[in-house]
């Protein structure tokens, strides 16, 4: 907490008429955080653990959902249980001159931070209530009970951003390092970062399949701005990689990116193309992104072809090796694979170079299909390398649901059988 030094430089006189409330409220409600940092330090415990068991699971959709919203709820607790404090810190400042304080005399000291507590009775103006679900004790202090906590919560915690339309400066909250978030963004930025950092250690490809980051913005209260302006953190030498996420709450999901924004505080729209060729753009722990991976394993297969051929890379290279990532993707190859590419001979009724071949070699699945793919070269050719990939990705986003669903499925039969053996 800083105190500006306007503040703490007044005469005294000055500081009681204009700052001293204020300065009381604060004080107790910082106080209150310190006495919460033990549930909250579970809390995050709690979180690192679920993250990691999400990222690690054999499921390649990582829905993060949850425990960030279980993270965030308790925040939302720990800052209502704190404004609790600092109306408690006020009010028995106030006692201490006038012993006879009640919610009148707390609303005529005119402090905004008490309008989540207090306002004026709809019949009578002059007279002061308690805001629905909050009740006070006798002497006007207010108990920490899960009414109050709940009810706190919902009026400071729950405000919408600053500039929400409709609604006065007064409704809404406006924190951060631009003054413009709420307080789900507030902390949602410092949640999704450590997710981030726990996906990109731990996240793995399931079945050809690279880890999908979700979250379900809409249920979280996030916008993706407003986390970027509170500042995205990624992973040491990992920053200049953006991270992908799907948004779960529309269908189907929307695409999403978050930089690393934590020095500039800013956010970049429209989301900038990330080209998977430049260098650098790799998580902790591993050299590349799975697809990129492949897909430079891809490239380098058409490069030895172009150099047999005795042409230079070009746009054809790029449409072919886009080409070949469809049909290993289909067929979960991966860049462990030991992957061969070829065109085909001339025969009687087909020239050579019409065909386009990818197989691998030395798997262990029995089946000789799943190790062969081909495509016409015309085929492959026909269609710019970006359309491809972005083929590619909707070919996996589909996999990657299928296998969810499935997963889900053989869940809900196991609990069903073990029902009905009850």
């Amino acid at each position: 907490m800083s105190i500006p030094p306007i503040t703490v430089g007044k005469s005294k006189g000055q500081f009681n008429q204009l700052n001293a409330n204020d300065l009381t409220f604060v004080l107790g409600h910082e106080t209150q955080h310190a006495f919460n940092q033990v549930s909250m330090a579970s809390s995050y415990r709690k979180f690192d653990a679920a993250v990691t068991t999400i990222a690690k699971d054999n499921n390649p959709v990582n829905d993060y959902t949850s425990p960030v919203e279980n993270l965030i709820n308790s925040a939302r607790e720990d800052e209502a249980k704190a404004q609790i404090a600092g109306w408690n810190a006020l009010i028995d400042r106030e006692r201490q001159t006038n012993p006879a304080v009640d919610l009148n005399t707390m609303r005529n000291l005119g402090n905004a931070r008490l309008d989540d507590f207090i306002e004026a009775s709809p019949t009578n103006a002059k007279q002061t209530q308690a805001r629905p679900g909050i009740t006070f004790n006798q002497d006007g202090s207010l108990p920490m009970t899960p009414q109050n906590i709940s009810a706190q919560a919902t009026y400071y915690f729950d405000k919408p951003p600053q500039g929400a339309p409709g609604l006065s400066t007064r409704q809404t909250t406006g924190i951060g390092f631009h003054g413009d978030s709420d307080y789900p963004n507030y902390y949602g930025a410092g949640a999704v970062s450590r997710a981030i950092a726990f996906d990109r250690a731990y996240a793995h490809p399931v079945g050809g399949i690279p880890p999908q980051m979700q979250l379900d913005m809409q249920r979280l209260r996030f916008r993706e701005d407003l986390l970027e302006h509170n500042g995205i953190t990624l992973p040491p030498g990992t920053t200049a990689t953006p991270q992908v996420y799907w948004d779960t709450s529309t269908n189907p999901p929307t695409r999403g990116l978050l930089q690393h924004t934590q020095g500039t505080h800013q956010h970049i729209s429209p989301i900038p193309d990330i080209d998977p060729r430049l260098p650098g753009l790799m998580p902790p722990g591993k050299k590349e992104q799975p697809d990129n991976e492949l897909l430079e394993k891809i490239r380098s297969g058409v490069r030895s072809l172009d150099q047999q051929a005795g042409k230079v890379w070009d746009e054809s290279s790029e449409r072919l090796s886009a080409s070949l990532l469809l049909m290993a993707a289909e067929k979960g190859f991966t860049a462990k694979d030991d992957l061969k590419f070829a065109f085909n001979t001339p025969t009687e009724k087909l020239a050579g170079g019409e065909i386009m071949h990818i197989w691998r070699e030395g798997h262990h699945s029995p089946d000789p299909a799943a190790h062969r793919a081909h495509m016409t070269t015309q085929e492959a050719l026909s269609v710019p390398a970006d359309q491809r990939l972005a083929q590619v990705e909707v070919m996996q986003q589909t996999k990657a649901q299928e296998i969810m669903q499935t997963q889900q499925q053989e869940t809900m039969q196991t609990q069903s059988t073990q029902a009905r053996s009850m």
